[in-house]
């Protein structure tokens, strides 16, 4: 599956001055990952530059960061930050560190000029929502922090702001879970998700206890999600079937039951990410592609580039 997919995104999927077709904006944070990964590790020069023209095409909606957000690229130069840390963290050239560093400091006005959670017509948040946008940028700065400079704690002090904001807003103490709006009551994957990334890395980088047990905790609290029958997790992302499991939902919990693997050792993270995995091989792939979603007991009829290569990444992490 792995090399099937990689295949097919080489191939046959149209890329603009680093710009990917069909990836709803997230190919630029999860591209250059994946391909630097395989591209270095098998001297692939071709991997790898398209990787950097990626990371270009983030660079350039970074040094325009205003008249982005005002437009449908909001969401794009947002989670583009994830692509540059990990470039870093790959390939240890100072120019990505120095970019990832900027958009910190704009992602951390932009949060600051909302009160910490942002939740305004003025920036589009959908359709995840105003608490999983404002957790990726948190987790962002955090995962800056960590890779980037660890030295620089005004990050770290930054994103535990932010998620203060978030649990001022959209923290349901009956439930025990984080609402993806303050107006919404209920459980849905992508806010817990992003919450659960980033009490996790709360706790890498300060040793507090108590954040790695809300990490752990909204595990718990997700999983009337979990749909036994498919081994997926139901999202409200864009359908209000009951079957409905996103690709992209998956793969942020993934992401997230990867970290909470590194921090806690305990098994039933590794072991629940893998049974996500094997879900999206057995349901969601299909002649060289994950494709978007299961809806109706069937498979979507399209895919996202940008979610396709997040899978590619969670595998790489996953394996070592």
């Amino acid at each position: 599956m792995y090399a099937a997919i990689l295949e097919r995104l080489r191939a046959e999927v149209p890329m603009n001055e680093g710009d990917w077709a069909e990836d709803f904006g997230d190919a630029t944070a999860f591209a250059p990952p994946a391909l630097l990964s395989v591209g270095l590790r098998t001297c692939d020069e071709e991997l790898v530059g398209l990787a950097v023209r990626t990371l270009e095409h983030e660079e350039f909606l970074v040094r325009h960061f205003l008249e982005v957000m005002e437009g449908p690229g909001a969401a794009e130069v947002l989670i583009g930050g994830v692509g540059m840390i990990e470039a870093y963290r790959l390939t240890g050239e100072a120019r990505w560190g120095r970019v990832a560093g900027d958009l910190m400091t704009w992602l951390d006005d932009t949060a600051a000029i909302f009160g910490d959670y942002v939740y305004s017509t003025s920036v589009d948040v959908d359709p995840y929502g105003p608490t999983a946008v404002t957790g990726i940028i948190a987790a962002e700065l955090l995962r800056y922090a960590e890779v980037v400079d660890p030295l620089d704690e005004e990050r770290v002090t930054a994103a535990l702001r932010i998620a203060g904001g978030i649990d001022r807003n959209a923290w349901d103490e009956a439930g025990g879970f984080y609402r993806a709006r303050p107006d919404d009551d209920r459980l849905d994957l992508y806010p817990n998700v992003a919450m659960m990334i980033v009490w996790t890395l709360a706790h890498r980088l300060t040793g507090d206890a108590a954040y790695l047990a809300r990490a752990e905790a909204l595990f718990d609290a997700i999983q009337p999600l979990r749909l036994a029958a498919l081994g997926g997790y139901h999202s409200l992302y864009s359908s209000t079937v009951p079957d409905y499991v996103s690709l992209s939902s998956q793969n942020y919990l993934v992401f997230a039951l990867r970290f909470l693997d590194e921090e806690t050792g305990n098994p039933r993270y590794r072991e629940e990410a893998t049974a996500i995995l094997e879900f999206i091989a057995s349901h969601l792939y299909s002649n060289g592609m994950a494709w978007h979603h299961w809806e109706s007991d069937a498979r979507a009829s399209w895919y996202c580039t940008g979610c396709n290569f997040q899978l590619l990444y969670d595998l790489w992490l996953l394996d070592g």
